[in-house]
């Protein structure tokens, strides 16, 4: 009967999606979303319950859980669904309401403003500021970047490395933002293609530009390295390449991108781990039954801790991790200054959750997708607050970046779309999403806060234009 559900639920949201917009390659920020809901809440349910999850014994925590009883695991979809439906509601309405319509369309008429200049600038400054981020934190380790890559793995497990010293990793997250500055260089190259048959700039220019943007492109992929999250190495790849598919002409730009990600994706996804150092084997999958049952368990978190939720929750937690988020992330040497030196925080809603399935926090963190997140605040109420206001956000962020006239914008407009539909519906606890979307929070709000400051009445210099396939004629 769940995995029936499932499958309704899943069907349901690709029918209303082809009929909102019937575009394969559109990208919109409800379509990622929506995506990423069919996946978590629809195939994998359907996989655990049709060939069942994998025997390895990294899956052990899957057995804790009574995801077989059906009067826990339909309330589960139950709430998956409400909360879906929610989140469409709130990017609905988002759309609608004349005064945050105009408020929105002046910050982003105002971001058309930022130039080319200006923009290389804003990526120079946030490279270099991650650079020397990245350097500290090799000093606070004091182990060359080499060192630190090798064993990037063991360090984000705990493991005591000879050699390495012990350290937070606040100075590799305010590193991140080099990202934010390959996306910058990436939609000025895609501006600059444009611009050079209007012989506006130079081919030298041009050549400098792509030499920054690979640069940014080794730093960033080093970073994440150091990092040694699937995810987020994921995501950045991710976007390369839907920007290769979404704003260029070229056929074999499209084929290399298609192979690419099955590629990249396939490899990270299943053998990430091991190539970080995080585990000392690879799992090979020799049938094909073997390998679903892999994908199932890797993803199954989501819905398998929303069903351990309602069936274990002892009390709510009344939104109090958005609180936490920025305390977690200025990190206790800083929020301690400002409080009782032998306080702790509490446990983060991911750090309970793992908790609540495990017993123990020592053997990692199982994370809280945006439904559990809900229910751990206040139940089927939580859910309904939680989704209205994540749809309303993203609603938001749509008429936000709703602009295709620079490059730039348009890079950063999927670079955001691939965060909120992974980090923010998988990863949704507010500590996780505040720390793992630094690298785009930051900056955003810088560019606005540059932009608004430099808009007064003069006209717009430039505006570029270039068919882009993802954007509703």
């Amino acid at each position: 009967m769940t995995a029936w559900i499932a499958v309704i639920f899943g069907v349901s949201i690709l029918i209303r999606e082809f009929f909102r917009q019937r575009r394969l390659l559109y990208v919109d920020f409800l379509r990622g979303v929506s995506f990423v809901f069919v996946v978590i809440y629809s195939i994998v349910p359907f996989m655990l319950y049709v060939i069942g999850p994998n025997p390895s014994p990294r899956f052990f925590w899957i057995y804790t859980i009574d995801y077989q009883d059906p009067y826990l695991s339909i309330p589960a979809l139950l709430m998956a669904i409400i909360g879906y439906i929610c989140i469409v509601l709130g990017y609905s309405f988002s759309s609608k309401g004349t005064r945050k319509r105009s408020l929105l369309r002046f910050i982003s008429t105002s971001l058309e403003r930022i130039n080319h200049r200006t923009w290389l600038t804003i990526a120079i400054v946030l490279g270099s500021l991650s650079l020397i981020s990245l350097l500290l934190y090799s000093v606070r380790r004091s182990a060359s970047i080499y060192i630190l890559l090798m064993y990037a793995g063991d360090l984000r497990v705990g493991r005591y490395i000879p050699g390495v010293k012990e350290s937070s990793f606040t100075f590799l997250t305010w590193a991140m933002p080099v990202i934010a500055a390959t996306f910058i260089l990436l939609g000025l190259l895609l501006d600059n293609k444009v611009e050079l048959r209007k012989r506006k700039y130079s081919r030298v220019s041009s050549l400098l530009l792509l030499l920054l943007a690979l640069f940014g492109v080794a730093l960033s992929s080093i970073v994440l390295w150091m990092r040694a999250g699937r995810l987020h190495l994921l995501n950045f790849f991710l976007v390369i390449f839907i920007v290769l598919l979404t704003h260029t002409k070229s056929r074999l730009l499209h084929f290399f991108s298609y192979i690419s990600t099955i590629a990249v994706i396939s490899t990270i996804f299943l053998f990430g781990k091991y190539l970080f150092g995080a585990t000392k084997y690879i799992e090979f999958s020799s049938t094909t039954q073997e390998f679903l049952q892999l994908l199932a368990a890797e993803l199954s978190f989501p819905f398998l801790s929303l069903v351990n939720t309602i069936a274990h929750i002892e009390h709510y937690r009344y939104f109090v991790d958005f609180i936490l988020a920025p305390l977690y992330v200025l990190g206790p040497p800083l929020w301690k200054i400002f409080a009782d030196s032998t306080l702790e925080l509490p446990l983060s809603v991911a750090k309970e959750n793992t908790s609540l399935i495990l017993g123990t926090t020592e053997w990692g963190e199982i994370p809280v997708d945006i439904i559990t997140l809900g229910y751990f605040n206040a139940g089927i109420i939580g859910v309904v607050l939680t989704g209205l206001l994540f749809g309303i956000l993203i609603g938001l962020m749509e008429r936000l970046f709703s602009s295709h006239t620079q490059g730039v914008l348009g890079v950063l407009r999927i670079g955001w779309i691939v965060l909120i539909s992974t980090v923010g519906i998988i990863y949704a606890d507010p500590v996780n999403v505040l720390r793992d979307g630094l690298y785009l929070i930051l900056p955003t709000a810088l560019v606005v806060v540059t932009s608004l400051a430099i808009r007064r009445s003069k006209p717009l210099k430039y505006n570029v234009s270039y068919e882009n396939p993802s954007h509703p004629s």
